[in-house]
């Protein structure tokens, strides 16, 4: 027996909703039902871009058997081909076993709360929340089977967005010019979003300064002065430059940001790294 997707409006632009089945053979196993545009009241802060979840159901014979997961991961999977990640219904709408699921996301790392309105008002706008599934997907929606992050695999396969290195400038320009940042031109550069700190060396500004031996009477100062200044940027909501690593996943430049966004309990970051440009003909 074989499993099957059958869509409904997935291309239309036109349609405001989509429908996704999932069928055994000639057997209805239960569907999907997204709105092309997340439902959140009219607010001035940006959200993540999404397929919003207005409702699952699996017919009740076949339930509690990992069919409602598939048809969340295979939602998911056609939002990215649109550029555009899964994300909840509005928590005030939400049946328990889907908050349940959702919940387990989040407990695994693999999505995030997202309120409307600024953080000091998400409890008065907690019905208008909603959870929201993290770019690049996960390899599995399941608790069964969850894999390694494996930074080194990803860069390997060259995961993540082909960005402009002219874009970062700033960036490239104020880093220590060693490295590959040396000669940050003449490199592709690569952009992996949601890397898990422990991922990458050094992960606390303590690890750092032992590795480089530098002096903690003399230097510690200055570093818990550039860790506060980007914590107060972090708070402020200010763009969140990346890390920047080496072909071997080393961090070129970024311990400070490391550190900051550890202090401020963030679980990931998002890195640059480079590849090697094909020589011009």
């Amino acid at each position: 027996m074989s499993l099957r997707y059958v869509y409904f409006n997935i291309d239309d632009k036109k349609q405001s909703r989509i429908t996704i089945q999932l069928w055994q053979d000639e057997q209805l196993l239960g569907a999907i039902f997204l709105r092309r545009d997340s439902n959140l009241p009219d607010d001035p802060d940006p959200h993540t871009p999404c397929w919003q979840v207005a409702g699952i159901d699996v017919l009740e014979q076949f339930r509690r058997q990992g069919y409602g997961t598939k048809l969340y991961e295979e939602a998911a999977r056609q939002a990215q081909k649109q550029g555009l990640t899964l994300c909840s219904d509005t928590v005030g709408d939400m049946a328990t076993p889907a908050l349940a699921f959702w919940e387990k996301q989040v407990q695994h790392r693999r999505a995030y709360w997202e309120v409307p309105g600024p953080p000091e008002r998400e409890g008065h706008n907690y019905d208008y929340g909603r959870f929201v599934l993290k770019t690049p997907l996960p390899p599995t929606l399941s608790g069964a089977g969850e894999q390694k992050y494996d930074l080194p695999a990803r860069v390997k396969a060259r995961q993540g967005e082909k960005v402009n290195a002219k874009d970062y400038r700033e960036i490239f320009e104020i880093s220590e010019q060693w490295g590959e940042v040396a000669h940050w031109k003449d490199w592709d550069w690569y952009l992996l979003r949601d890397v898990p700190i422990s991922e990458l060396e050094y992960s606390t500004l303590e690890e750092y300064e032992a590795a480089a031996e530098t002096d903690p009477e003399e230097e510690a100062w200055e570093n818990i002065d550039r860790v506060n200044e980007i914590i107060r940027i972090l708070q402020a909501g200010e763009v969140r430059w990346p890390v920047i690593l080496d072909r071997d996943c080393g961090v070129l430049d970024g311990y400070h940001r490391i550190s900051a966004s550890n202090e401020l309990g963030m679980k990931t970051i998002d890195v640059l790294y480079p590849v090697r440009k094909k020589p011009s003909v």
